[in-house]
């Protein structure tokens, strides 16, 4: 499961740009700096979230979703970085791991652009 998911990523997605974004909080200034770490990986196409993900909280009718696979970054996606489609940037608002028997498979990731 875990190589076809791949193989499927791999012949219909597109490269995207992954920035991680790493925060550091200066005590002194009280500012908060962002260093970003970009990785290229491939992705699904973008696609409406499905209207049971909605929340009102933190998932709205308006984003989209994007899937990649889970071998593409060697750490764990989160919240608050961004991806970089086509020349737009979309924040990362939630992320949900999709596992094959205990195997994680692909990262499923809700934008906000």
């Amino acid at each position: 499961m875990v190589g076809r998911v791949k193989r499927i990523l791999d012949d219909l997605g597109r490269d995207v740009t992954y920035r991680s974004i790493a925060r550091a909080y200066t005590v002194s200034t009280g500012d908060v700096v962002e260093t970003p770490t970009d990785y290229t990986v491939r992705a699904s196409p973008l696609y409406n979230v499905d209207f049971r993900y909605v929340d009102s909280d933190i998932v709205r009718i308006d984003d989209s979703v994007i899937i990649i696979h889970s071998s593409a970054l060697g750490f764990t996606p989160a919240r608050a970085d961004r991806l970089v489609i086509g020349g737009d940037t979309w924040n990362v608002i939630d992320v949900r791991r999709h596992d094959w028997m205990d195997t994680p498979v692909a990262w499923e990731l809700i934008l906000r652009g």
